[in-house]
């Protein structure tokens, strides 16, 4: 494991969660990712991924977020991307 990263139960808000907490690890980077998916639910009014809880686990593990949305800037994309 990387350091930092630790067993986690995969518990959490499934639109807010991060991609390694849904495969049963939790790292530093985890909370960044979970912001980055807060500022684009208030920024757009819409989740990142949509569906069932199972499928909105399963996009956060294999799908990457569409930033199409015309609301955020080139430089907003950018963070949110690395994020």
């Amino acid at each position: 494991l990387p350091v930092g990263a630790g067993k986690t139960q995969g518990a959490g808000t499934p639109v807010f969660i991060a991609p390694e907490i849904v495969k049963g690890y939790q790292s530093m980077q985890g909370d960044q990712y979970s912001l980055a998916a807060s500022y684009c639910m208030l920024r757009s009014g819409k989740p990142l991924f949509r569906g069932s809880i199972k499928q909105i686990r399963e996009q956060q593990v294999s799908a990457q977020p569409s930033l199409a949305e015309n609301i955020f800037s080139p430089a907003e994309r950018r963070a949110l991307e690395r994020a």
